[in-house]
This record gives structure tokens, sequence and C-alpha cells, in this order.
């Protein structure tokens, strides 16, 4: 069986022939030809014409795919490629707002799907969802190590030179490429390049799919996951303890340098009125030396101030 039909070949390859007023029926098994009407000859035109066809297509199909990546965000093209693994961590570490951008622009290695169940079976976790519950802030630098933002390089282009910053603060990316031949442009017969990205935890993954165009950014598949140097992960600091059951007028009074905040809320009755410890609150809290500045300013003493409610 033909992998499409003959009248589409038919309509494909004439548009291509068109100006040279041929007309012609193929299929991608065998052309039978296609007749001159100027010389009124047949020219055979077999295995030419078969390549000429399939060259219109992969050409037809991939500015087909290009096109439609071209108009997306990073995470619509992972998602079109299949990149599931790589949408769960995004999602799981709240990644995936700032990926779906289209105009984030910035460069992102990709790893396969194969590569995060490696990476996660090395960890000891079942999935990204269970890495993200037991470890959140390691999911998240993993992805921050990534994406080199401002910055969209194509393969060709990268280097082995200065490593590449990350979103991952103070841990950066080497790149570079190998040749199977010694032309220092690395063209003609037996030679083709591989390219390399390595992470600052050591980890070396080969691009195996490279220059996929996103609206803004520039996509590298890679073959493994990217880990940072595991020991310079600062973890985020705990919340105190039982915050969340203090009114605003204990945690005032608890916190160091808020001694004329605190008075103040008193004297305005404020510690009272906000004494609920389930609604949220964002609270700008002028210190001591601020009052101190404030109160020289006006001529004031504490006491006055407060006095003046």
């Amino acid at each position: 069986g033909n992998i499409i039909t003959h009248s589409c070949a038919d309509y494909l390859v004439g548009l291509a022939l068109s100006s040279s007023r041929l007309s012609w029926s193929c299929t991608l098994h065998r052309c039978t030809g296609w007749i001159n009407p100027r010389k009124g000859t047949m020219q055979r035109a077999q295995g030419a014409a078969a390549a000429l066809l399939l060259a219109l297509l992969a050409a037809a199909l991939t500015h087909s795919v290009r096109a439609d990546e071209d108009d997306q965000s990073p995470l619509q093209v992972a998602r079109g490629r299949g990149l599931t693994a790589f949408i769960d961590a995004a999602t799981a570490a709240g990644l995936g707002p700032t990926l779906d951008n289209r105009r984030l622009k910035a460069t992102l290695f990709i790893p396969t799907n194969s590569a995060f169940a490696s990476t996660l079976a090395a960890l000891g976790q079942p999935s990204v969802q269970a890495l993200a519950a037991a470890n959140p802030g390691l999911l998240l630098a993993v992805l921050q190590h990534h994406v080199i933002p401002g910055a969209t390089i194509e393969a060709d282009d990268l280097e082995d030179r200065d490593p590449y910053a990350t979103l991952l603060p103070n841990q950066r990316l080497g790149a570079g490429s190998t040749c199977t031949c010694s032309r220092s442009n690395c063209r003609g017969a037996g030679c083709s390049r591989t390219y390399t990205v390595t992470s600052a935890g050591g980890v070396t993954a080969n691009i195996v799919t490279r220059d996929v165009e996103s609206d803004e950014a520039e996509i590298h598949i890679i073959d493994k996951v990217l880990l940072p140097d595991l020991a310079r992960i600062t973890p985020a600091p705990p919340s105190p303890p039982h915050m969340s059951s203090r009114t605003l007028s204990q945690a005032a009074a608890r916190a160091p340098g808020l001694t004329v905040f605190s008075a103040a809320l008193k004297a305005t009755g404020l510690d009272t009125a906000l004494t609920d410890p389930d609604i949220p609150y964002t609270i700008l809290a002028p210190t001591d030396a601020a009052f101190q500045a404030l109160l020289a300013s006006l001529g004031r003493t504490p006491e006055q101030l407060l006095a003046d409610t």
C-alpha cells in the first residue's frame, strides 16, 4: 500500500512541476512518467520523481509542524511531542504558568520521558508528583537548571565556553559538541556532530532532537535529566512554628525591633480588630528606628504620638 493516495501525490508533485507544464501520474512505488507537451516525448522519471515526492512530503509535514510550534509556548510544544513527564514535573513544581508563556525568551533542555523515569528510579520516587510531595524544592531546582533565561541558542552555537547561567542561582550548564571526522567544519561524507550539555552536578546529556522552536524559545530534547549540584541547593527556611495561630499583635510583640509598632497597634485598637488568625494579612511594619526618624522629623515623643489617636 501507498503511504498516501494516488490523487494526493499527483496534487503535491503537480504543484511543484506546474511551472514546467508537465502532466504526469505517480505513486510512491513507481512513476509511469510524464509527457512534455512541447516535444511530445515521454520522459521516464521513476526513482527521481519518487524521491522528489518524498522530499516534498517531508518538507510539507516539517513545515506544518514547525508552523504550529512557532506559535506555541514551550509547554505546548512539549505536549505536542508527547513529553508528558516534563509537563507533569513543571506542573507539580509550579513552573507551569512560566513555561506556558508564548513570550518566554529562553533556551530549554527538555528530558525525554524515559530520562525522567530513570532519574525518578534513582531517587527512589515512583512519580514526579511523589517527588514534589517529598521534596518540592528539589524538583523546582532540577527544572530551573534546564532553563537558560533571556537567550535562544541553537545547537550549533552551543560552545565550550564559560558555562551558561540557568534559572537556578549559581548553578551553570556547560555545553559542547564532538565530530566523527577530522574536518574543521564537520561536513561531508562520514561526518556527523553530537551535541552535549553538562549539568552543575556532573550529568552529561546528549541532545537527541535539536533546534525545536516555540514562539520565542529554543528547545533541545535531551536523553538525561540534568541534576544540579544537590549539595548547593539551599532548602527553603521553615515557617516559624505556630505562626498561623498567632494574632497580629502577638506576632508584633514577639518580633525584635517592633516595640513602637506594637504599642501603636494597642493605642489604635488594631490589636483587637485584627485578631482572626485565619484571615491572611500583609503588614508593612516600621521598625523602631523608622519610628524614631519619624518622631525626630515631627519633633514629638513616642508618648505624644501614641496619645494622638
